[in-house]
């Protein structure tokens, strides 16, 4: 929060100068250069390898405190930015750390959805299939060419 009780965005793609000449967010975003996108992404990512070392789910609202915004303006910044919801792009995260997880290990389904985040096997399954059009075991069973 700066003086004014205005969020401020701690990240560089949209800064302008507030009344105080201090870096201020302005929106909507102008010209954003892909080393910003970059930059915002590397957050993401960094945020999500945290909740996989955790297996607690990445939550939209959390992430936006990490950035010192709130949830709307992040939504808005990072559809923006990246072209997409941070919801889905969190959700299509966590579906290809599971798929990663489903090729590279013998872990058991239950163990692979704790492991991308995913509270119960069914909150998992149904996230799965939802993205992927397939269940994880046919998924493993189709893709991997390792045999467990």
């Amino acid at each position: 929060m700066n003086a004014s009780g205005g969020e401020r965005l701690l990240l560089s793609p949209v800064f302008g100068r507030d009344r105080d000449g201090k870096e201020a967010a302005t929106f909507p975003p102008t010209k954003v250069s892909a080393h910003e996108r970059r930059a915002l992404l590397r957050v993401v990512d960094d945020y999500l390898t945290y909740c996989f070392a955790l297996e607690t789910p990445p939550r939209v609202d959390e992430l936006a405190l990490l950035l010192g915004m709130s949830a709307p303006r992040l939504s808005y910044l990072f559809k923006a930015l990246v072209g997409e919801r941070p919801s889905l792009y969190l959700k299509c995260l966590q579906i290809e750390h599971a798929k990663e997880l489903l090729l590279s290990t013998n872990l058991q389904m239950n163990a692979v959805g704790y492991a991308s985040c995913f509270g119960t096997r069914t909150t998992f399954f149904r996230a799965f299939r939802k993205y992927t059009r397939t269940t994880p075991e046919q998924y493993r069973a189709t893709y991997s060419k390792v045999q467990f």
